[in-house]
């Protein structure tokens, strides 16, 4: 019948029809679930590489750091580093066009003093002119960034006439104070140095940038390029790692999960390393070369290798500020509130900067502690 051979023909028309003639989006999604699925998973060992090599609680130590000294920065002068980049870009009104290598590098010094003062949202809107900039063509950039100056409620200028456009340009603002030690940084490809921004980033890119990128990533090939970057850091970093597992390793006598009778010469200045968590119990820690230094108790995972720490009189401790942990006497190991007699001309300037800024966070944040 008429209704059989219509049957007939579709359901050979379903079976035998040229694949190319179908389309290809099952291809496309086919693809897209598989970037996403090992996005997911370089993220997450992402986290976990950076938890694992300890800088990630340093990286947290040090923010608040930067962040009750930037409380107790003066008001006047915290505006002032403020406005520091929209003075850079208010500049490029008296810039030509054409003056493109002088256009891109004052947005680049801005984006750099935005880093620097912690406004992160007007780094990453800078960040997004910046990428308009084509060489012998700054146009785009140019207007793109006052645009962001604007957004950002403009610029009151005050005595503008004399200022030398090329050194702000050069060195990212006035040769005074905090903003003299700035340096241009390097934007010739801007999302690869975004892919460097993984386990802590570095001074051309961020966590936040990494996350960025990699959530940008829609292609094989991006995807490939963004998670080399990754591996190429993350082979320092265990690297790091498993040198100081073996040096406590050798220390302690523990292979196969037993403990063994002998035990090599230790540096107790050596920087170990056991898979475990640290406390929230704070003391002070005295290594060799270091002063007393704030610091947590770490405890391993393992119960043969905390075992055989506790046997040895010693404890694990995580410097403060620090991404390294060190296997300390236990006589070498005091109170948090403990007062300790120590020579500060021993020690270089930078080591003593450091730590009166940790432990200022300390006492700070023990007094917030108590009063809450």
């Amino acid at each position: 019948s008429s209704k059989e051979d219509s049957t007939t023909e579709e359901g050979y028309e379903k079976q035998y029809s040229s694949p190319s003639k179908k389309p290809r989006l099952d291809d496309r999604s086919f693809l897209a679930n598989i970037v996403s699925g090992v996005r997911t998973c370089i993220k997450d060992l992402e986290i976990r590489v950076f938890e694992l090599s300890g800088e990630k609680m340093a990286f947290e130590e040090a923010d608040g750091v930067e962040d009750i000294a930037d409380d107790e920065d003066d008001d006047a002068d915290d505006a002032k580093r403020r406005q520091c980049w929209k003075r850079k870009i208010n500049a490029l009104k008296q810039i030509p066009t054409a003056k493109y290598a002088i256009v891109r590098d004052i947005i680049v010094a801005a984006i750099t003093v935005a880093r620097k003062s912690h406004l992160n949202q007007v780094a990453a809107d800078l960040k997004v002119a910046l990428q308009l900039y084509r060489p012998h063509a700054a146009g785009e950039a140019k207007t793109a960034a006052l645009q962001v100056l604007e957004k950002y409620g403009g610029y009151e200028e005050e005595n503008e006439d004399d200022m030398d456009l090329v050194d702000i340009a050069a060195t990212g603002g006035d040769k005074t104070g905090e903003e003299a030690e700035i340096t241009v940084s390097s934007f010739l490809c801007d999302e690869i140095n975004m892919m460097t921004g993984s386990i802590g980033g570095n001074e051309d890119a961020d966590q936040c940038d990494w996350s960025d990128v990699l959530k940008a990533c829609k292609s094989i090939s991006r995807l490939a390029a963004a998670g080399q970057m990754f591996l190429s850091k993350a082979e320092q970093v265990i690297y790091r790692v498993q040198e100081e597992k073996e040096t406590l390793d050798l220390y302690l006598g523990t292979n196969n999960k037993r403990v063994t009778k002998s035990k090599k010469k230790f540096d107790l200045s050596s920087p170990v390393w056991a898979d475990g968590r640290v406390t929230d119990e704070i003391v002070k820690g005295k290594v060799s070369n270091y002063p007393w230094w704030p610091a947590r108790i770490c405890e391993p995972y393992d119960p043969v290798i905390t075992k055989a720490i506790t046997d040895s009189g010693h404890a694990l401790i995580s410097f403060i500020g620090e991404s390294i942990n060190y296997l300390v006497p236990q006589k070498n190991i005091k109170p948090f509130s403990d007062e300790v007699e120590e020579t500060a001309e021993k020690y270089d300037a930078a080591t003593m900067d450091k730590l009166y800024e940790v432990r200022t966070v300390m006492t700070l944040s023990r007094a917030m502690a108590v009063s809450h």
